[in-house]
C-alpha cells in the first residue's frame, strides 16, 4: 500500500511538473511571440517614419506652381485686368449710348418728316375733294343743260 501511495504521489508530481512545464513552454512561446511582434512593430514604425519623412522632403522640394512663386505679380496683374475691363465696358457703354442717341435722332427726324408729309397729303386730299366737288357741280350743270336741250 505504501508503494501504491508513493506511486500515486509520484504520478501526481510528474503530471503537475509536466503541466507546469507545458504552461512554462506556452509562456516562453508567448513571450517570444510578443517580443517578435514588438520588434516587428518597432521596425515597421521606424520604416513608416522614414518613408513619411522622405515623402515630406519630396513635397517640400517639389516645384511650386507659378502663381505661388509670382505672388508679387498677381496684384498688379489683377489691377490691370480690372482697369482694362472698366475701360472696355465704358467704351462699349459709350458706343451704345452714341448709337442709341443717333437712332433716336433718326427716328425723330423720320417722324417729323412723316408728319410733314402727312400734313401735305391732307392738304392735297382737301384740294382734291374741293376739285372733285367743283367737278361734280360742273357735271351736274352740264347734265342739267343737256336735259334742257333735249
Amino acid at each position: 500500500m505504501r508503494g501504491t501511495i508513493c506511486h500515486l504521489w509520484l504520478s501526481l508530481l510528474a503530471i503537475s511538473l509536466i503541466g507546469c512545464g507545458q504552461s512554462r513552454i506556452d509562456q516562453a512561446y508567448e513571450q517570444g511571440r510578443q517580443a517578435g511582434y514588438n520588434e516587428g512593430l518597432i521596425q515597421g514604425l521606424e520604416k513608416a517614419k522614414e518613408e513619411g519623412l522622405q515623402r515630406v522632403a519630396e513635397v517640400t522640394q517639389a516645384p511650386k506652381p507659378w502663381f505661388v512663386e509670382m505672388q508679387w505679380m498677381l496684384l498688379p496683374l489683377g489691377i490691370l485686368f480690372i482697369i482694362f475691363t472698366f475701360v472696355l465696358l465704358r467704351s462699349v457703354i459709350d458706343t451704345h449710348r452714341v448709337a442709341t442717341r443717333q437712332t433716336f435722332d433718326q427716328l425723330t427726324q423720320y417722324v417729323q418728316s412723316s408728319q410733314q408729309e402727312l400734313q401735305e397729303l391732307r392738304s392735297e386730299m382737301s384740294q382734291i375733294r374741293a376739285s372733285v366737288s367743283d367737278l361734280a357741280v360742273e357735271v351736274k350743270q352740264v347734265l342739267i343743260d343737256l336735259t334742257k336741250i333735249d
